[in-house]
């Protein structure tokens, strides 16, 4: 039941951010955030993105998402840190496991690669982020997961990730 909850969330994120985002940057040329992706599927990642914020149940959300084309295959990065007393700050968040009911504030690490029927979507399951500056559109820190694919259960490590946020 926990998961089941969990997946709903998660997906609710994606479609409440597709229809009500509250504040937006625009996307920039360099790089925004960065890392290194190994276990099923191995790159170096960087790519440009944007900053948003939006409400979610009882949770303001920190949205830091980013995308770009590698070996002509979409692929996407995305960090959601929620902040449960709706107050955005700096600090270390851990990725949340599927399983997990948490109390506190958290984060939510996602990577995409390849699209329609051949996508895969792999979602966190343990690692942390920690934001060392939050002021407005900028957002700088650190992080790693480990994240399993939704479907076929390959595991990736996203490791010496960077944001920089401008």
């Amino acid at each position: 039941m926990k998961v089941k909850i969990f997946i709903l969330l998660f997906f609710g994120v994606f479609v409440f951010l597709s229809c009500q985002q509250e504040q937006t940057t625009t996307p920039v040329s360099l790089s925004n955030i960065s890392a290194m992706i190994s276990g099923a599927i191995n790159l170096e990642y960087s790519g440009a993105g944007i900053v948003t914020t939006s409400t979610l149940a009882n949770s303001l959300v920190l949205n830091l998402g980013t995308s770009k084309k590698i070996n002509n295959q979409l692929c996407m990065l995305g960090i959601f840190i929620f902040f449960r007393d709706q107050k955005e700050k700096t600090g270390v968040f851990r990725f949340a496991e599927r399983d997990d009911i948490i109390a506190g504030d958290f984060a939510i690490g996602t990577f995409d690669i390849g699209e329609g029927n051949n996508r895969k979507q792999f979602v966190s399951d343990s690692g942390i982020v920690e934001i060392t500056e939050l002021q407005g559109k900028t957002v700088r820190g650190i992080f790693s997961f480990r994240a399993k694919e939704k479907t076929t259960g390959e595991i990736i490590e996203v490791k010496n990730g960077i944001i920089s946020f401008q």
